[in-house]
């Protein structure tokens, strides 16, 4: 490239030879060339770029403590730095949500620094470290507390002596009731205005120790229809993360019924692109509870061996990832995108996967896994499901169909290899789209069917069985004709965490240090084990506790080296071991039970004494009530939410203490492989950038950046530039 030339929008060839490649993004995306890069990174922050000649200079700016640098223009809303050509520009003194975000033009009187579309500038998603991009810092990953957005209408307060308006009172603190909006608000069959769901509160992204917000969002709210998107909720909530400097990660629901019909309307998408509907009836997918006196819930789902389905689905994500790097202000706070498309009821990746069958002479649930009190000796009697000390043996309605989900799945095409390689499209084209943001990884250990590559199944023996004749046509084995319960989520994390994904189609490793942007996170966090109602064990893995309050901020040392337990209320083992074995970035989400400050407190033991999790999720209105039930009620001040935790009473925490405790950590992970990318500190103190385009001596040109977080300050109007003067 000649010298005088800035790189925009390809990547920069890298230590490792980038190689280019033309791939389909999609079945309806057109071919691009495109190279896969990853930086080597001095200090996990700094890249350095070849110098012109003359003398350079490293330019220190410290933040002037309102969110802006430099030095003011007199008269002017603006903040000046002069830069030589070949100098390097050191913002210091950042917080976690400062932000230095390269806009597109100089802003005018008047406009909204953070949404005005004037100002628009596109985000170098493959190349964000190229000679002609400053914005920074890379958020690589959530860190921290991030509060879960509504998945429907979501909440809103009123003084406490005020009644709500639409639908009931959750919670009263701090002279607020906390009100969840009524359906009717945001369900267009409802007579509602969908424009309104998924709101999050603005009182919640305010809040100082909630580092971000996981937005639930679901696809056919997304994808109106082929090549038609709806992305006003995402630009929404992306806006009000750049107004506070808060990071997001987004999550596409396909469970609870959320596919856009049109998906399996060949009238709608074109001959031969509809994806083929697999209609199942089941309860909540696990093996202990009821499907009910209706047999289950009936879902419609597409399976993973359809290519249509897959196309459409990673067709969504393709666009979005395309949609918000289409300005800088918008994609510099995505910090992860949730790896799904496979889902039953939330994001967590898993399926209806039992056999449901009942005996038509009492209509009560035979167990498909062990279906004949002796064995295969079904001529004496059946075993039974679900049985109550109470209320005995459940039965089914009289006339109502129960369904052998595995068996539907098998009939549909589903194996176990092209469940994996639906899981590679998915994570290559978020890689595509979002490149260096984590994709995360909900898991449920047990969560897919145990389908078989050449048609076994389980509770095949009872699916198979002819009740009239009494005659087993076929009977499988778990291990050997199909997959044992947790294979297949152990299969897909290996492969998450290998960069299998990088070749979606054969599933090879090609790409140094890509399985470092898959992460795993389990759901159902839950008390310390010594803090249950009747106290257990602690887990296996407990760390020893820093009392002396030092590096680690009085927190358990870090990491931790020991398998992880399955224990009564310790964290999910196959979450945990990603990181105390494999060293991945991991997370985890608690169980919707947790809502006190001590159970908070408690959840926060548990997450980093015995794991290397990085960032905590919880709900939204318990971050509320946090917020509003002591007082003051965030920030550096806020009472500690236990006086005398169990494993630490010297070392008690406020929230905004262990949202520090957290980006310790993820800061700490990144220094075990400082030349990794993916590992980056996502929150540094400082962001350092160098500057070489070619000019005439004495040329200038000036370059414009805004902090985000002004935007939300008492004079939202404030930007700076760089005065850039050729030598």
């Amino acid at each position: 490239m000649p010298p005088d030339t800035w790189f925009a929008g390809i990547a920069i060839p890298h230590a490792e030879g980038g190689r280019t490649e033309v791939r389909m993004n999609s079945h309806f995306r057109a071919a691009r060339v495109y190279q896969r890069t990853i930086s080597a990174l001095a200090g996990g922050c700094v890249l350095s770029f070849a110098l012109t000649a003359g003398a350079a200079s490293l330019i220190t700016v410290p933040n002037n403590g309102d969110g802006t640098f430099g030095t003011n223009i007199a008269g002017t809303d603006t903040y000046e730095i002069t830069v030589y050509e070949g100098d390097s520009v050191k913002w210091t003194n950042l917080t976690p949500t400062d932000s230095v975000v390269q806009i597109g033009a100089a802003p005018s009187v008047g406009m909204n620094l953070c949404e005005d579309p004037a100002l628009s500038r596109p985000y170098n998603v493959v190349a964000p470290y190229a000679a002609t991009e400053f914005t920074g810092p890379l958020r690589n990953s959530p860190a921290g507390m991030i509060a879960l957005s509504p998945n429907n209408c979501g909440y809103y307060t009123v003084p406490s002596a005020q009644a709500c308006t639409s639908g009931p009172a959750v919670m009263t603190y701090g002279g607020k009731n906390l009100c969840a909006h009524a359906d009717s608000v945001c369900e267009p069959a409802l007579g509602g205005d969908i424009s309104l769901k998924y709101k999050v509160m603005d009182e919640t992204w305010a809040n100082p120790d909630v580092a971000g917000v996981f937005l639930r969002l679901d696809w056919k709210d997304l994808h109106t229809g082929p090549g038609q998107f709806n992305f006003s909720f995402l630009d929404r909530e992306i806006h009000q993360a750049a107004k506070y400097g808060k990071v997001a990660v987004i999550g596409v629901r396909v469970g609870s019924n959320s596919v856009p019909d049109w998906v399996f309307d060949e009238a709608i998408t074109g001959v031969g692109l509809a994806a083929d509907p697999v209609d199942l009836k089941d309860g909540n997918g696990g093996s202990s509870s009821s499907p009910g006196s209706k047999c289950g819930t009936e879902y419609t789902l597409g399976s993973p061996s359809d290519v249509n389905y897959r196309n459409h689905f990673t067709d969504l994500l393709s666009e979005m990832g395309s949609y918000l790097a289409e300005d800088a202000r918008k994609f510099q706070h995505v910090a992860g995108v949730k790896v799904t498309g496979f889902g039953l009821e939330t994001l967590e990746n898993r399926a209806t996967k039992r056999c449901n069958a009942k005996d038509p002479t009492n209509q009560q649930f035979i167990n498909a896994v062990n279906p004949f009190v002796n064995g295969s000796n079904h001529t004496a009697g059946f075993n039974y499901l679900y049985w109550n000390p109470i209320t005995g043996y459940p039965t089914v309605d009289v006339g109502e169909a129960c369904e052998c989900n595995t068996k539907i799945w098998s009939d549909a095409g589903y194996t176990p290899s092209e469940l994996y390689r639906f899981y590679r499209h998915v994570e290559d084209t978020l890689f595509d789209a979002f490149r260096y943001r984590a994709m995360v990884y909900m898991l449920i250990q047990e969560g897919f069917p145990q389908v078989g590559e050449n048609g076994g199944y389980e509770g095949d023996t009872l699916a198979e069985y002819n009740f009239a004749t009494q005659t087993i046509t076929q009977s499988s084995v778990a291990g050997v004709d199909y997959p044992l319960p947790t294979e297949q989520t152990e299969t897909i994390l290996r492969e998450g965490r290998e960069g299998r994904w990088t070749e979606p189609v054969s599933g090879a490793y090609t790409y140094t240090y890509g399985g470092r942007a898959f992460m795993a996170s389990h759901q159902a966090l839950d008390v310390l084990p010594q803090d249950r109602v009747i106290p257990a064990a602690a887990c296996s893995q407990q760390a020893i506790i820093d009392v002396a309050a030092g590096t680690n901020l009085g927190s358990p040392v870090f990491p931790i080296s020991a398998a992880a337990s399955g224990a009564a209320n310790c964290p999910n083992k196959w979450a945990a071991n990603e990181g105390i074995l494999y060293g991945q970035n991991t997370g985890f989400q608690t169980t919707n039970s947790i809502e006190t400050p001590d159970q908070v407190d408690s959840t926060l033991w548990n997450l980093t004494a015995n794991t290397n999790a990085t960032y905590y999720e919880n709900y939204e209105r318990v971050f509320w009530r946090l917020a509003n039930e002591v007082n003051p009620g965030t920030g550096p001040t806020r009472a500690v939410l236990d006086a005398s935790p169990t494993i630490a009473g010297a070392v008690a925490k406020n929230l905004s203490k262990w949202g520090d405790v957290l980006r310790w950590r993820r800061y700490k992970l990144s220094t075990f492989e400082p030349q990794n990318v993916h590992m980056m500190d996502p929150f540094p103190t400082t962001w350092q950038r160098t500057f070489s385009k070619d000019l005439p001596a004495g040329q200038i040109e000036y370059y414009y950046y805004i902090n985000p977080r002004v935007c939300s300050g008492i004079t939202p109007s404030r930007h700076m530039r760089i005065k850039y003067i050729g030598r």
